[in-house]
């Protein structure tokens, strides 16, 4: 096939050192480098714990066979769509493109290894470095994609910290000027899912910012919001909806 013959060695070394790079720049943001040791801390010992771009061992250890093996395992028919635009005939695209397409082999649906995370005690991951913030990242385990409760965590995500009339924005920022920014966010995977909350902040408030987004959270456990307080968060997650349908990535 044609992939196959495109990986060459010296592609290879190439792409790797630019791979490389990429992960050791990446490390110099130190807000995303949180975000990366809060899922390895979530999710110890699981595929889902595991950096998106691998680490420098990794990177450094794949060869050409590593490439031709993946290819032949999910470039395969059950992992193909085929998507056409414009006007076009169903009939007339398939005979167009099945001699092309029908040398794939059928091959098998890729299965993944599901989340088996159990309540405990909380888990805490330390990384220091030399920077003028401390970055913070809290995270809660939530349901997956498929849960119908997924849109009241939507909901519960924007009243916490997803624009600057937040809970956390207003109290952290606004009145107590512990941070420099606070955000939450919300993750649904296949099987499982997260609510995830962010800041940086000075080290010497670092404590009374813990203190004060558990305090925040314990208070909407206990009562729920006000009709009002829902509303804006409705409204802004519709309105968000919509800009997000300009987007070809979210389309």
């Amino acid at each position: 096939m044609y992939l196959e013959s495109r990986f060459a060695p010296v592609e290879i070394e190439r792409e790797r050192e630019v791979i490389r790079e990429e992960i050791l720049m990446y490390r110099d943001q130190p807000a995303q480098h949180a975000q990366e040791l809060l899922t390895a801390t979530m999710w110890p010992e699981h595929p889902l714990g595991r950096p998106l771009t691998g680490t420098v061992e990794t990177i450094g250890g794949l060869k050409r066979s590593h490439f031709i093996d993946f290819r032949h395992r999910y470039y395969t028919g059950s992992t193909t769509i085929i998507t056409v635009a414009g006007p076009v005939y169903h009939d007339c695209v398939v005979k167009m493109l099945s001699p092309i397409f029908g040398r794939l082999d059928r091959g098998r649906s890729p299965r993944f290894i599901r989340s088996r995370t159990k309540p405990g005690p909380a888990r805490v991951s330390l990384h220091t470095q030399d920077t003028e913030q401390t970055h913070l990242a809290m995270g809660f385990h939530a349901f997956g994609r498929a849960d119908e409760r997924r849109y009241a965590l939507k909901l519960l995500s924007v009243i916490l910290g997803e624009n600057m009339s937040s809970r956390l924005f207003q109290k952290l920022r606004e009145r107590h000027g512990f941070c420099y920014n606070v955000q939450s966010s919300m993750v649904t995977l296949a099987d499982t899912g997260a609510i995830h909350i962010s800041a940086g902040l000075d080290a010497t408030n670092l404590e009374k910012a813990i203190r004060l987004i558990l305090r925040e959270l314990q208070s909407i456990c206990e009562k729920a919001p006000s009709r009002t307080e829902l509303k804006k968060a409705q409204d802004y997650t519709i309105g968000q909806t919509f800009m997000g349908l300009e987007s070809t990535s979210n389309q």
